[in-house]
């Protein structure tokens, strides 16, 4: 019986051990996914995006209805919505032209102790320009979402990424 009890006790420790909450999401697309237990400013500084390992499907559905928004170049009769994913805080503010409407979407990441902004779509730049960055960035999800072997060795000055 102590067996068995030492056995389940084990095996729940080194479950939650190497469990990671965070997914680094580069925001250049040019690394791959990287999931971690903690998040760090030097990550923050090197252009990652923190969001929980839970919420990476929930992030890329509601990025492919801003992308369906973004093309249909339709008018709104709102100024600003906001709307929580999970633990990310989406703010669109609608910019009204004569024939369609433009959009700045802040997404804001709370990773304590860090709060971490990320513009995504700006209302400078034509629709189609946003949809084509927010297209590639769902391509980049879709890709690396099963990349669970990169994680960041925990008390690492680099930071180093290892299989």
């Amino acid at each position: 019986m102590k067996t068995l009890i030492l056995i389940s006790v084990f095996t729940i420790a080194s479950i939650h051990t190497f469990a990671q909450k965070w997914a680094l999401l580069d925001k250049n697309r040019k690394l791959p996914i990287i999931y971690t237990d903690s998040v760090t400013a030097e990550q923050l500084n090197k252009g990652f995006f923190p969001i929980e390992k839970n919420c990476v499907d929930s992030f890329t559905t509601t990025l492919e209805s801003i992308y369906e928004r973004l093309e249909k170049n339709t008018k709104s009769k709102l100024d600003n919505i906001t709307f929580p994913v999970c633990t990310l805080m989406f703010e669109m503010n609608i910019t009204h032209f004569a024939y369609g409407d433009r959009y700045n979407i802040l997404i804001t990441s709370n990773t304590s102790p860090f709060q971490t902004k990320w513009r995504i779509v700006k209302d400078t730049e034509p629709n189609r320009v946003n949809a084509n960055r927010v297209q590639q960035f769902i391509k980049y999800l879709k890709n690396n979402r099963d990349t669970d072997i990169y994680r960041i060795k925990k008390g690492s000055r680099k930071n180093e990424v290892f299989q």
